[in-house]
């Protein structure tokens, strides 16, 4: 029985949210031991093949043996000449680094042949590595693993399993990891090489990078999971995996995000960032601003933003707190006291925070996970109309270990 979505497919393609997760009855594995189908996915990322893909930031790829995969569903009806599963790569004359992709050039029989790009930059000689896979059957899941040894470019030999299966071995290979600072990883689109013509049309899920070449028997244990499903040992030198089953919406819906699932799915988190979040010391570590007639006081271990007249913001800000550029960072805070009439708004300055409270049983506490760009400091602010007021505390912001995907 081939793997795949079932008779469920046309239903979930009708009606994606794009990029988005699809939770639709999804079948990704046959149990030939248990002799029935049962699924080992609840959810997977769709993208339409025009505009969506999901970005990884310059994720640095092993300078060793790696290997690098998943489950994925190639669409049939695809946009772009060149789709591109999974990598990072730059073509500058010649290529540097990894992709994964299809290829409908002279030199691929049509759009389903796999091809894999590796390549160390160099500026003579045979740099690049073009592999060319059996053809891959559109319009069901389809397992891809691909492993690299740990020996010196051009001397380098890769392995391609297709649903478990040696389909193919290349001697002689050229890579190193590309480290152009411009270069993203992604799923399902490539930064740099025809990036314009790059998009995939289709599905992902249990993805997922190894800096060590796995064997195929493990590759075939790993197929049959996910991320909650790994042994210990599976899970040694993992870098990371994405189960691309759920994925988190910032509170204004501008911002998507999938976590690594190796590094708790976004609950593995740095030191704290932000000093004296609990105001113990009151105003000592923070300044306020305000606008029209809002007031901010800092008492009682707890800061109270209040409003008596034409409606403006009150703000607690910490600019010591440098946050680094590409990284994402978790922010909490409680509302410990709210009174309001139609609810007051919340926003984080330096994210897309942006929340409104009313009818709220307090305290609660309120998250966000955002991106850092060019934005230092913390900066949390309530706009409040005529006799309102907020009180927040336990103010804290931390790293996102792993990494983490933007659905753009």
């Amino acid at each position: 029985m081939p793997l795949g979505l079932g008779s469920n497919l046309s239903r979930a393609i009708s009606k994606p949210i794009t990029p988005g997760i699809v939770t639709d009855n999804l079948v990704l594995k046959h149990n030939y031991n248990a002799g029935s189908v049962v699924p080992i996915s609840d959810g997977s990322v769709y993208t339409d093949g025009a505009n969506d893909n999901i970005n990884f930031g310059p994720l640095d790829m092993p300078s060793g043996a790696f290997t690098i995969g998943g489950w994925f569903w190639f669409a049939s009806g695809q946009l772009e000449e060149r789709p591109s599963l999974i990598g990072r790569a730059t073509w500058a004359g010649t290529a540097k680094g990894f992709l994964m992709r299809f290829n409908n050039d002279s030199s691929a029989s049509d759009t389903t042949a796999l091809q894999v790009v590796m390549g160390d930059a160099t500026s003579s000689g045979n740099n690049q590595t073009d592999v060319y896979s059996t053809t891959i059957v559109r319009d069901q899941w389809n397992h891809i693993m691909v492993t690299v040894d740990g020996e010196a470019s051009g001397s380098k030999t890769l392995k391609c399993y297709l649903n478990g299966a040696l389909d193919s071995t290349h001697t002689s290979v050229h890579y190193v990891p590309d480290d152009t600072s411009t270069t993203d990883f992604l799923i399902h689109k490539a930064d740099n090489m025809n990036a314009g013509d790059s998009e995939v049309k289709g599905y992902a899920c249990n993805c997922a990078l190894w800096q060590t070449d796995l064997t195929q028997s493990q590759i075939k244990s790993i197929m049959n999971k996910n991320y909650a499903g790994l042994t210990s040992s599976e899970k040694t030198n993992l870098v990371s995996w994405w189960n691309l089953n759920a994925s988190y919406s910032s509170s204004d819906g501008d911002t998507n995000v999938v976590f690594d699932n190796y590094h708790s799915g976004g609950e593995s988190l740095g030191s704290e960032m932000v000093i004296d979040g609990s105001f113990n010391n009151n105003a000592t570590s923070w300044t306020v601003d305000t606008s029209n007639d809002s007031a901010v006081s800092i008492l009682n271990n707890a800061v109270t933003v209040t409003n008596s007249g034409t409606t403006g913001y009150g703000s607690i800000q910490q600019t010591s707190t440098d946050f680094v550029d590409g990284n994402y960072y978790k922010l909490t805070f409680d509302v410990t006291a709210l009174t309001t009439s139609d609810g007051i708004t919340v926003y984080n300055y330096n994210s897309n925070l942006t929340k409104t409270l009313e009818s709220i049983t307090t305290p609660v506490t309120i998250t966000d996970y955002f991106l850092a760009s060019n934005t230092d400091g913390v900066d949390i602010r309530a706009i409040c109309s005529s006799g309102e007021s907020i009180t927040i505390d336990n103010i804290s912001v931390k790293q996102v270990n792993g990494n983490t995907g933007t659905l753009s």
